[in-house]
């Protein structure tokens, strides 16, 4: 299939390997391996996008993303840039993802079974990505997403995972649960639960759910030039500072030093992994102490709805 085919199609699913005897051993399943007749009538579809989107298949250059372009194919790349978003819809109306403005995942593979079960794994690669999955009724049907820290499976439910420049993953269920594994260890995510996998360790215990993109901030102070700005914000967020992803510490702790020279302001962003935000702003002056604005929370899906989709 040429990178062509894809255009005006778009799907975005990954997959660790050839089967799904693959998928269970990496989620610490005791299933047995199921037969795929391999990749073909499967896709995740654009349903509606804002700013910039691209696709990318493997060798080739990134195209504009447009409303109805799908994914199809094992190593097609999705990817959202500054203050963009994309919904797209899994085939046969499994359920939808939600993406969050700079993220990035890769198709590792799009496969169908023998006996009409569909296997979906995305490999998150950065940022947030929310989704609405519903019970699938074919027992061979799965649908996986893989990042540095960890893998998460799940049969039907409404989850997100965000993933820091490091590594680190965010996972968090509105609704059903969902399974996550690393270092051979597994965690299971309940309903309203979240957790935090860094990378090297096992999944730290389910706790209860904030979706809460509070930040605090407990020093902000000039210096040679430059901003001092420390604080603290639920580990299992992101954080970007005038667009640039910033490293949380385990406990979600920040302390930054950032250049404010020809700047009236600094912009920051957290996003939790069900994709609300809270913008905040630093108005940046020398006759007062710094202190945060905030501006409205947001979810992902709820901005982008509202956004015309771009088309070709």
């Amino acid at each position: 299939m040429s990178f062509l085919s894809f255009s005006r199609r778009h799907f975005l699913t990954l997959f660790a390997a050839s089967t799904v005897s693959v998928v269970a051993a990496s989620v610490g399943s005791t299933s047995s391996a199921v037969a795929v007749t391999g990749e073909r009538q499967r896709c995740l579809e654009v349903k509606a996008l804002s700013g910039t989107v691209t696709l990318q298949s493997r060798g080739q250059i990134p195209l504009k993303a447009w409303s109805g372009a799908r994914l199809e194919r094992v190593d097609d790349v999705f990817e959202t840039g500054l203050n963009a978003t994309a919904m797209l819809q899994v085939d046969t109306g499994i359920g939808q993802i939600y993406v969050a403005e700079n993220s990035k995942f890769r198709v590792k593979a799009l496969l169908l079974t023998e006996q009409g079960g569909r296997v979906t794994e995305l490999e998150v690669l950065k940022g947030q990505v929310r989704l609405s999955l519903r019970p699938f009724t074919n027992p061979e049907s799965r649908f996986a997403l893989y990042m540095a820290a960890g893998v998460t499976e799940v049969t039907g439910t409404e989850f997100g995972v965000s993933v820091q420049p490091d590594g680190k993953m965010g996972v968090a269920t509105e609704s059903g649960s969902v399974e996550v594994t690393a270092e051979g260890e597994s965690v299971t995510v309940e309903d309203q639960m979240q957790t935090l996998v860094i990378p090297g360790q096992s999944p730290r215990p389910a706790s209860p759910l904030l979706d809460d993109p509070e930040l605090q901030m407990n020093r902000a102070e000039f210096l040679d030039g430059n901003l001092k700005l420390s604080g603290q914000t639920d580990p299992v967020n992101l954080l970007s500072v005038d667009d640039v992803s910033q490293l949380l510490g385990p406990s979600g702790e920040f302390d930054l030093v950032i250049p404010v020279t020809g700047k009236m302001s600094i912009n920051l962003l957290v996003t939790t992994p069900l994709g609300k935000q809270r913008r905040y702003e630093i108005p940046l002056s020398l006759e007062r102490e710094p202190g945060l604005i905030v501006i409205p929370e947001e979810r992902v899906d709820e901005t982008l709805l509202k956004q015309p989709s771009v088309q070709p």
